[in-house]
């Protein structure tokens, strides 16, 4: 399976743009290999495909989070 195999599962206000979908699919695949499958009763592409979807949302919920704040904003 490649990436263009797996649904672009996203809300509309948090997704990963084309180019982060290709830099994360790896890292994905890698920790699908290696314990996802396990995770998952199957662990077939039916369940891999929900596994994506997941990760894509982790992942743009973590690249849109602030890296810095000021505390004096903060109420």
């Amino acid at each position: 399976m490649s990436l263009e195999d797996l649904p672009n599962s996203r809300t509309p206000d948090l997704y990963l743009t084309a180019a982060q979908r290709e830099a994360e699919y790896p890292r994905f695949e890698r920790w699908w290999q290696d314990h996802g499958r396990y995770c998952r009763a199957g662990g077939g592409e039916y369940e891999k495909s929900f596994a994506w979807a997941s990760w894509q949302y982790l992942r743009a919920s973590l690249h849109q989070q602030p890296l810095t704040f000021d505390a004096r904003e903060v109420h």
